[in-house]
């Protein structure tokens, strides 16, 4: 490693950067669920007041590390985008680095935090009573790290960034295709200007032909899922994925990754197996903060990711729909608007710290009007292609950060050089890469 040198983190970073921010005014403010250790950056999703002094204070571009259980260990690492270039402040269980100049590339500072270098020391380093433990500040600054020179520094956080703007750029595509076929669903059957509607009389505000029927009629099948065990044995012998509740919200955003692999018992996965077209229904939770009923459909692109069984985890329920009455596609947009919509909630109840769905009395009582056969025929045949390219770019992304996570360790320790690459930079990089 040619023209490496090793520092001190805390020579690098100045950690925590100096900024003035005004008490009563508003600032850009970051809370700890904003952050997606699955993207590099995080915006501001609110304005509030500035009041307490000892939140985290940051600028744009600033990198924040989660310095509190779990969340350090789940990978909360981004660095800040705000509007305007504007300052701003978070919760005050962050962690904000800026990089100290001539020693230090700020885009390279991101990916050094994110290295087990610095990320796993972090962990090691924390202190505290159980389930409120944070990482030692005065621990990190004093890990010993080798950086290359600016240069090299600027061609590793190209090489990355690349890897990462193509992930963010998928994952805006996944969402839009993911809204187009939404609005779709809404505009025909919310809005009910479905083809052919001026032909259509409408009855107390629904189309003639339309049929209204509980849920106990069009559900072919249902089941409980199922946990099993972390370790094979005779007894739970048959492998396959889980899918929890909080896997949720990251399956139907296209990421699939964090699913976990257990042993079940046969004659449990034999009843539970997911196939394409069913549903994952979440029944119940310790949060009371969490509606319940959040739910995901399954496709075959999805089960072919995991290429092996797949089932509900315990605290969710598998729903499979008659098609002969019902249209998959069709249900999938159904059962997300009426959770969007918080229809849902008239079903949970709270006990003992924990919230259960009456699912029973949901199947026994919910209705919900369905369009003809071949009106779900025409919406499923425009839908389907629309979904299977979403997935298509889901999968491509997953095997980018597959890449990604793959040469990170590789750049970043200069087991893989970069000295003699002709690395195209960003817009502004190049300038200040040439500096150097």
């Amino acid at each position: 490693m040619i023209n490496w040198n090793e520092y001190r983190f805390g020579e690098l970073v100045e950690f925590p950067p100096k900024i003035g921010l005004k008490k009563g005014e508003e600032y850009p403010f970051i809370e700890m669920d904003v952050i997606n250790p699955k993207s590099r950056y995080v915006e501001n999703t609110q304005r509030r007041k500035f009041e307490n002094s000892s939140c985290s204070k940051f600028a744009n571009g600033d990198v924040l590390l989660a310095r509190i259980t779990p969340c350090l260990e789940n990978g909360k690492i981004a660095q800040v985008r705000t509007a305007n270039n504007e300052s701003g402040f978070g919760s005050t269980d962050f962690f904000v680095f800026r990089a100290k100049d001539k020693l230090l590339d700020q885009n390279f500072l991101f990916y050094l935090a994110k290295c087990d270098l610095v990320w796993k020391n972090a962990i090691n380093s924390m202190v505290g009573a159980s389930g409120r433990q944070r990482a030692d500040a005065s621990f990190l600054k004093k890990i010993k790290l080798r950086v290359p020179g600016l240069a090299a520094q600027r061609k590793i956080a190209a090489i990355l960034t690349a890897c990462d703007d193509l992930i963010e750029n998928n994952r805006q595509r996944v969402a839009l295709l993911e809204n187009q076929a939404e609005e779709i669903y809404r505009e025909w059957f919310v809005r009910q200007r479905f083809p052919g509607h001026k032909q259509v009389k409408f009855v107390k505000g629904v189309p003639e032909q339309w049929t209204v029927k509980k849920f106990s009629e069009i559900v072919e099948y249902y089941i409980g899922g199922g946990w099993g065990e972390d370790d094979q044995s005779t007894t739970f012998s048959e492998a396959a994925f889980v899918i929890r509740g909080t896997d949720i919200p990251d399956i139907q955003a296209g990421e699939f990754e964090d699913c976990p692999y257990r042993f079940h018992k046969p004659s449990n996965l034999k009843s539970r197996t997911l196939q394409s077209g069913d549903f994952v229904f979440e029944v119940s939770g310790v949060s009371t903060n969490q509606l319940l009923g959040r739910n995901v459909f399954i496709t075959e692109h999805l089960l072919k990711y995991f290429n092996a069984p797949v089932i509900a985890a315990s605290f969710c329920k598998q729903i499979r729909f008659r098609r002969e009455l019902v249209s998959p596609y069709f249900m999938k947009y159904f059962m997300k608007l009426y959770y969007d919509c918080d229809l849902v909630g008239i079903y949970q109840i709270q006990s003992t710290g924990i919230s259960n769905y009456q699912f029973e009395s949901f199947l026994k009582y919910q209705t919900i009007v369905l369009p003809p056969d071949e009106l779900q025929k025409k919406f499923e045949d425009i839908v389907k292609p629309i979904i299977e390219m979403r997935d298509g770019i889901s999968l491509a992304n997953i095997e980018l950060r597959k890449t990604r996570n793959m040469l990170l360790p590789r750049l970043i320790s200069g087991k893989l050089s970069v000295e003699n690459l002709d690395i195209q930079f960003p817009p502004g990089m190049a300038e200040a890469a040439h500096a150097a």
